[in-house]
């Protein structure tokens, strides 16, 4: 996660725990074309993978499907 506390990873982590959703961390390199960014963080929730991919927005992967998505835990989405 960036070290910064407004980060969007931090928001997404803090709102998790207020919510007492169950999720685990592990940390990822930094990602292809993202030169000089921090290693991202993916977040396992259920049976989801999700990290912040900069502009893209959220990376979501459920099994072999992937797709990104503006809101990271969207019930209804991929």
């Amino acid at each position: 996660m960036g070290t910064e506390p407004s980060g969007v990873e931090w928001v997404f982590f803090e709102s998790l725990r207020a919510e007492g959703r169950d999720f685990r961390l592990s940390g990822d390199r930094s990602p292809a074309g993202e030169i000089g960014e921090e290693g991202r963080v993916w977040f396992e929730i259920e049976d989801r993978k999700v990290r912040w991919a900069g502009m893209k927005g959220w990376e979501v992967r459920r099994g072999r499907r992937q797709t990104f998505a503006s809101e990271p835990t969207n019930g209804s989405g991929p």
